[in-house]
């Protein structure tokens, strides 16, 4: 990727201008390499009516603090699982959430996926898999789509850019779905849209105006965004974007919980490394959870495994 600190790109002028900035940087900082256009952080879906008849809080902020503490979680996870309903799919979705709190490597691309919090959240998933709280079923694939049509899966934790999806698959759910902050009081980051120009082009200063114009410029009449929040902070406290209220989330005002979480977010460096530490990292939770190892021993057998590899 072409370094955008260059001439005649410049970049650097935008360095306070973008959320997200330090995540386009290279390895060592030296170059950037990337210009985020929009992100997404993790947010936590639920069903509001199904949470209220089991006598758990039901309103966005009352259901967000109560999901901060992790025994809480447990004990949504227990009197759901007394009617077949359930808030965890796979074992990684809570561990998920704590690791994209953290990237995967520091400056010195030592690891970094460990600690209080992320060893809290694998014992969690380990109770999960052990006393049948999972679901085991892709939201994504069809066994996910018929849960949630069946009314088995009460919550999940993904990026924001999927309550498009859920209203999709479960349209005639409107109404009984809520958007409110992450479990543990975490402010995650899920993904976002970047723009980069490739090194080998031979057009760049025309690619840098387009890039430069897609983020700075093009939504400069105020652009209707639901789903994610713009990178750009100009863009951000748009009006319209809100006060807009969402149908299908009970007329919910979802924006201002999404651009809180994102102005929180840490946004980690992208490395080579990610994807094949990421493959590591789930495969490691996947394992431990058929054997009877703690919290901590699996955290260190991740490590190893990630330091051989």
């Amino acid at each position: 990727m072409q370094d955008l600190y260059e001439e005649p790109f410049s970049a650097g002028k935008y360095k306070d201008d973008f959320l997200g900035f330090e995540s386009g940087l290279s390895v060592d900082k030296k170059q950037l390499l990337s210009l985020s256009i929009s992100t997404a952080p993790y947010v936590t879906m639920y069903r509001e009516d199904i949470m209220k008849a089991n006598g758990f809080p039901y309103e966005p902020a009352e259901f967000g603090k109560f999901i901060e503490n992790p025994d809480n979680l447990i004990k949504i996870a227990k009197k759901l699982k007394e009617n077949n309903k359930y808030i965890f799919s796979y074992p990684t979705d809570l561990t998920d959430v704590v690791g994209n709190s953290l990237g995967y490597f520091d400056d010195k691309l030592d690891y970094v996926r460990y600690g209080n919090l992320f060893e809290k959240s694998l014992d969690i998933m380990m109770q999960s898999s052990k006393n049948g709280w999972l679901l085991d079923e892709n939201f994504w694939g069809e066994g996910g789509k018929t849960a949630l049509k069946e009314d088995k899966l009460a919550m999940c934790f993904y990026g924001s850019y999927i309550m498009g999806t859920l209203e999709r698959y479960v349209p005639e759910q409107k109404g009984k779905w809520r958007i409110t902050t992450p479990p543990l009081g975490l402010a995650s980051w899920a993904s976002d849209s970047r723009a980069a120009i490739n090194i080998q082009s031979d057009h760049k200063e025309e690619a840098w105006k387009l890039i430069e114009y897609i983020v700075t410029q093009k939504n400069k009449g105020g652009v209707d965004y639901t789903n994610t929040i713009p990178s750009y902070k100009p863009y951000i406290n748009f009006e319209k974007n809100l006060n807009k209220k969402l149908q299908f989330y009970g007329d919910q005002n979802v924006y201002p919980i999404i651009k809180k979480l994102a102005e929180n977010t840490k946004y980690f460096k992208l490395t080579p490394m990610d994807h094949k530490a990421l493959e590591i990292y789930r495969n490691s939770v996947w394992t431990v959870m058929k054997q009877k190892s703690k919290p901590d021993e699996a955290v260190d057998k991740m490590k190893k495994i990630l330091k051989r590899n």
